[in-house]
């Protein structure tokens, strides 16, 4: 199991886990809506019109996001074709890059141990492990933000505790290049939110360690400034391509008012703080081995240590989203990385027994995972996706209204090839009755019961059933529904 007491997991053990963990019944269960289905469909349209600078969704430009994760869609699905496995294979690829970089990162900053030990804990955190399942940007914004983030602790000094004074001098150009290209492709998957958390992490740990003097090396800079370069002329071209739109919909709707508005009210400012226990569980029953003073600076000098700037950095990516207005769940992930170097340089000077109980930890996770995804997952396809109702809505005609109660279906375009209409309440569903064009509604389970005098004109459609009842509820106009 485990190549001797100090050693960690073996590679094998490491790829073992991510194989269940993040490879198991992928194509067992089609998209969630409401997001996995506009990123598939994105790529696919890029494929289509072979247009890979501009992502398209129902045949517009689409500004949700920049065009890294949308290109990388596009591409899986031109290898594997249209699905589940290919829409989510870019985002199971990064999760397993992201293992093997914090291994390396943690071979070279504490000691081989301490890497295996990280790459372990990546890959068998539970929820950052099911985000690494799912076709969005997440798990590939993660791995790209934290090879920024280690090139730039290597950069300033902070993490090279573990290598020696000949190797250090070597890896100036390799950590600069890291760093830049890390920035670079964090800032085409999510948007000017890399290049913010960049600078506050740069900042936050000149902060700890009392001195700016890191902060004033040339190739600190250099490699900033080259990051960004490499991601401007992308921006440059949709400014030009789309003056006013991409500015106010991408930079205005999509940053910064998401930002300072918020799209889910109710959660409090500390709900980041929170949820990362969780985000991190198995793992959080392993939070005493991060009780350690931060080591100093390498070579005793003033500045800011391997685990001081770990701590910063989960620090930052807390308090950063916790100032944001609106906070989703995966905005937590970017601070998982730090916490597993700093997980695996417990582990690596743990006692046996520590050792032991993560071994098992993660392989029940891991396990546990596989096991959920290849058949708890299918059982509730009927609630989150639009595709179990796909088969029925294909047979719709070109002049039927295809419509969704409240929205939040785009699995319908993705597997039917037409884009549902967003009926937003009763009166809207009483405006569509009213219309000459026949209609096919599709509606949630629970929000039938605010349409009971409205469905009692249309015909329902019998559709699947799961472990909660039944699934995604279709309704028809009875004239369409009767053969001639």
């Amino acid at each position: 199991m485990l190549q001797g007491a100090d050693r960690g997991p073996s590679g094998a053990w490491t790829a073992a886990a991510a194989a269940l963990s993040l490879g198991v019944g992928l194509a067992s269960t089609p998209l969630f809506d409401p997001d996995e289905p506009v990123y598939a469909e994105a790529g696919r349209e890029m494929l289509r019109r072979g247009s890979w600078l501009v992502p398209y969704f129902d045949g517009r430009p689409w500004f949700d996001k920049p065009v890294l994760f949308y290109a990388l869609e596009g591409w899986s699905q031109r290898l594997l074709g249209p699905g589940a496995l290919a829409a989510r294979l870019p985002s199971v690829l990064a999760a397993a890059a992201l293992a093997w970089l914090l291994g390396r990162a943690g071979s070279r900053w504490f000691g081989p141990a301490a890497g295996r030990w990280a790459a372990w804990v990546s890959v068998t955190a539970a929820y950052p492990a099911v985000v690494g399942r799912a076709a969005i940007t997440d798990s590939v914004f993660v791995l790209c933000l934290t090879l920024a983030v280690v090139g730039f602790g290597e950069l300033l000094g902070a993490a090279e505790a573990a290598d020696p004074p000949l190797a250090r001098a070597r890896s100036a150009v390799p950590a600069g290049a890291r760093a830049a290209l890390g920035l670079a492709l964090a800032t085409l998957t999510k948007g000017p939110v890399a290049a913010g958390l960049v600078a506050l992490q740069l900042a936050g740990c000149a902060a700890a360690g009392r001195t700016w003097a890191p902060l004033r090396r040339g190739r600190v800079w250099l490699a900033g400034l080259a990051g960004l370069a490499l991601a401007a002329p992308w921006y440059a071209y949709m400014v030009h391509r789309f003056p006013g739109r991409f500015a106010a919909e991408f930079l205005g709707r999509q940053n910064l008012a998401r930002f300072a508005t918020p799209e889910h009210a109710g959660l409090p400012a500390y709900y980041f703080l929170a949820l990362l226990p969780v985000a991190l569980l198995p793992w959080t029953a392993f939070a005493p081995l991060l009780v350690r003073r931060p080591a100093a600076a390498p070579g005793g000098r003033a500045g800011c240590g391997p685990r001081t700037y770990l701590w910063v950095w989960v620090a930052v990516v807390v308090a950063f989203f916790s100032l944001s207005a609106t906070k989703l769940p995966t905005y937590v992930l970017p601070a998982v990385p730090a916490v597993s170097l700093l997980l695996g340089e417990g582990l690596a000077r743990a006692g046996r027994r520590w050792r032991a109980a993560a071994w098992l930890a993660g392989a029940a996770t891991a396990a546990g995972l596989a096991v959920a995804a290849s058949c708890v997952a299918p059982a509730f396809v009927c609630y989150y996706s639009a595709a179990s109702r796909a088969a029925e809505l294909r047979q719709a005609g070109p002049q039927e209204r295809i419509c969704a109660y409240k929205g939040g279906l785009p699995g319908v375009l993705y597997y039917t090839g037409r884009r549902a209409e967003t009926l937003a309440d009763p009166a809207a569903v009483r405006r569509a009755l009213a219309a000459p064009e026949p209609l096919w509604l599709l509606v949630r389970p629970r929000h039938a019961p605010e349409l009971a005098a409205e469905l009692r004109a249309l015909r329902k459609l019998p559709g699947p059933s799961g472990p909660r009842g039944e699934g995604l509820l279709l309704y028809r106009t009875p004239a369409k529904a009767e053969p001639r």
